[in-house]
């Protein structure tokens, strides 16, 4: 039994659901799965792989689930929607559950994995480590036990990573040939991600609780000044849940004049069906695809 099936869930309805049509024509194997998980919602999209294009989209808020049903109502979204009886060639799932931290490989130790979380971490999650693409340091950082035993109820196989690493890889293979000075801000609902770049060389990454429009911004403000940008002139990256009409964008206007939104990663193509939403909207969904 899955170890989180107890836990009764009503049925969620998805904020988001778009899918190519050609989806019904393709062989699973043919496909890779990727999934995002915190505690306010579970997205996921699939990937024609031999095409290299991105043919579908969901998204359901678990932010009014009881916090320790939230694991168990995603859980049991997945089994709705036949996800691990479906063959896909790979299936990638980004954690955004806690804190991660960068750790430069040539001062890891493998023994010493638990003890580098040093904010502490429950006997009931484990210690994990992912290699990132582009920066020779590994992101170290836990997951929850019931939540990989349930996911192991669901999948014969997945691979795991930390949000923050496809977050990372994805900025750092997008501007490769970046001249100037870039921050790149990903909201999903109270989670910020904020890195920088510094022309092609990444420099920083940081995660944050956003409660109010105004932590948006300080956050924001913040980063540019321990980097010493310029906030007039700081180029910034918008993606996730931010719109150009919301408060959080009006707000950070007011300090950071130089916003913009992110692209969807190049690596791949995407079915006109994802066109009807905002092409920043899951910039972070679509680059969990590309995660090895």
């Amino acid at each position: 039994m899955n170890p989180l099936t107890l836990a009764t869930a009503s049925h969620i309805a998805p904020r988001i659901q778009l899918t190519d049509e050609k989806l019904k024509t393709l062989n699973e194997s043919d496909c890779r799965l990727a999934v995002y998980f915190s505690h306010e919602r579970i997205s996921w999209s699939v990937l024609d792989a031999v095409h290299h294009r991105v043919v579908s989209a969901f998204d359901f808020s678990l932010e009014k689930i009881p916090s320790d049903s939230v694991a168990a109502s995603a859980i049991q979204l997945m089994d709705e929607y036949d996800l691990g009886a479906k063959q896909y060639a790979a299936v990638n799932i980004a954690l955004d559950t806690g804190r991660s931290l960068l750790m430069p490989q040539e001062l890891f130790i493998g023994s010493e994995l638990q003890t580098y979380l040093n904010y502490g971490i429950s006997i009931t999650e484990q210690p994990m480590k992912d290699s990132v693409r582009g920066i020779p340091a590994y992101n170290i950082y836990s997951a929850p036990d019931r939540l990989l035993d349930s996911l192991r109820g669901v999948f014969d196989r997945f691979h795991t990573v930390h949000v923050s690493s496809a977050f990372i890889e994805n900025i750092i293979r997008e501007n490769k040939n970046l001249n100037d000075n870039r921050l790149f801000a990903s909201l999903s609902g109270s989670n910020l991600h904020i890195a920088a770049m510094e022309a092609s060389k990444f420099v920083f990454y940081n995660s944050y609780p956003i409660k109010t429009k105004e932590d948006f911004a300080y956050y924001l403000m913040a980063v540019t000044e321990e980097l010493s940008f310029h906030p007039e002139q700081i180029n910034v990256s918008l993606s996730g849940d931010i719109t150009p009409d919301s408060d959080y964008y009006q707000t950070a206007k007011k300090f950071l004049r130089q916003l913009s939104f992110t692209e969807r990663p190049k690596a791949l193509k995407y079915s006109a069906k994802l066109d009807t939403i905002p092409k920043h909207l899951f910039a972070l969904l679509y680059s969990i695809h590309l995660c090895e």
